[in-house]
């Protein structure tokens, strides 16, 4: 995942997201500017928005927020690629754990689910999560039998 404020191909992802779930132009040209009014300069970079896509567009980024469907799922899709390409210790580099990531993503399924969101997306997310929740599952399960194998040598020692 990138830093806030560099290039990101997520923002790309998300127009094609849109396109694909049946969004028109105008949704998908909002899509990668969503967060513009939280992270770069709220009403003027809004009003900047309107003047340059104009009104429809500058309305949907106004209502967008980081829950976006299509930027969930596009980041839970990374996530997924560099946990498998480092192992779910890799998800220890962020404020939030394993089980704490996971927590929030299907939290957010959740409410994607409960507001009936595009089926499609929320089944790739849905998706994402139960391959996280399937290794993260797994990595506590080994550590806990590694904790039982570990108090088993300790009383063969003592």
């Amino acid at each position: 995942m990138n830093p806030k404020g560099s290039p990101s191909p997520g923002l790309l992802a998300a127009s094609s997201l849109v396109i694909e779930a049946g969004g028109d132009e105008n949704e998908a040209i909002a899509a990668p500017l969503h967060d513009a009014g939280e992270d770069q300069g709220g009403e003027t970079r809004l009003a900047d928005i309107d003047e340059r896509f104009g009104a429809r567009v500058a309305g949907i980024v106004r209502e967008c927020s980081d829950s976006l469907t299509d930027d969930k799922t596009h980041n839970s899709g990374v996530l997924m690629s560099d946990i498998q390409l480092h192992g779910v210790t890799y998800l220890n580099n962020f404020t939030a754990g394993p089980t704490q990531t996971l927590w929030y993503y299907s939290q957010v399924l959740q409410i994607l689910i409960d507001r009936e969101v595009s089926p499609r997306l929320v089944a790739n997310l849905g998706e994402n999560v139960a391959r996280m929740r399937e290794l993260i599952e797994q990595k506590l399960v080994s550590f806990a039998s590694l904790g039982c194998a570990c108090a088993s040598i300790r009383a063969g020692l003592a």
